[in-house]
């Protein structure tokens, strides 16, 4: 396109000059045309480089939408698996210890009405708990963990009256307030697994503070048993992810010849 005004531009000079030698025109006849396909090439071009300007500004307005809209998605897939997650926790915890629990009391009704007793209100507990945790996180669906409990003398003691010996071991100074939710949890996933698939006779938790941050070891004697066809599988999976969030890391693996230990370290973040 410029290569055709311009010689369209030099073919007009050349005439016009011509012209002008052989005293057919005046000088303002090379000169007028000049200035008039100068000023309408000079017009043209901005209104080009106007026009690909507000292009470039568009597509670069569109891109930023589509990428606001992909975070938007992701930001809510994010606290889709968060919420997906405490609702494992509290859900299958909590349903575990109340079916040990009415095993136990079942075995025990006609022998002993006063554990059976204590059993039942042992269920009573477990469930008003449950109900308080599935309140807390539906109702208020915080972006943080402030509403998980993080007292574990309160999370142990249900475990204990199914009949499982639990050990908790804590040392060094108070656990990190933004650690507490996660240590919480993954106490909580270990120690619904020994219930539910280690056949384990006890548990020791053992929780590590100090300066560089938590390390959290849930130990059972258990021979292990296959997880039945029904699990979801999530356990580790959500405790890994709640270890890796806060920067640390997370370990479970089977013991020889029996045992199975889950292994934690979360760091303190300035």
């Amino acid at each position: 396109m410029l290569l055709g005004y311009a010689a369209t531009l030099v073919a007009l000079i050349i005439m016009d000059v011509v012209v002008s030698i052989r005293g057919l025109d005046s000088p303002a006849g090379v000169i007028i045309p000049i200035v008039y396909f100068g000023a309408a090439g000079g017009l043209g071009g901005l209104v080009r480089h106007t026009a690909n300007y507000a292009r470039i500004a568009r597509e670069r307005t569109e891109a930023l939408e589509r990428e606001q809209a992909h975070l938007t998605e992701l930001a809510a897939a994010a606290e889709r698996a968060r919420i997906a997650r405490e609702l494992h926790d509290v859900i299958s915890h909590s349903v575990s210890l109340m079916v040990l629990q009415a095993e136990a009391a079942r075995e025990v009704l006609d022998t002993q009405p006063d554990r059976t007793a204590q059993t039942l209100d042992a269920i009573g507990d477990t469930g008003r708990r449950a109900i308080g945790d599935l309140r807390n996180l539906l109702g208020v669906l915080r972006s943080n963990d402030d509403a998980v409990p993080a007292d574990l003398s309160a999370l142990v003691e249900p475990v204990r009256r199914t009949g499982l010996n639990v050990d908790l071991i804590e040392s060094g100074e108070p656990i990190p307030i933004p650690l507490r939710p996660a240590v919480y949890r993954i106490v909580q996933e270990a120690l619904t697994n020994a219930l539910k698939h280690a056949a384990a006779s006890k548990v020791v938790v053992t929780v590590r503070h100090d300066a560089a941050g938590v390390t959290l070891e849930v130990l059972d004697d258990g021979p292990g048993v296959p997880e039945p066809a029904g699990g979801s599988g999530r356990g580790i999976a959500g405790m890994t992810e709640r270890a890796q969030a806060l920067g640390g890391t997370l370990s479970a693996q089977h013991l020889t010849p029996a045992g199975f230990r889950v292994l934690a370290q979360l760091p303190v973040r300035p």
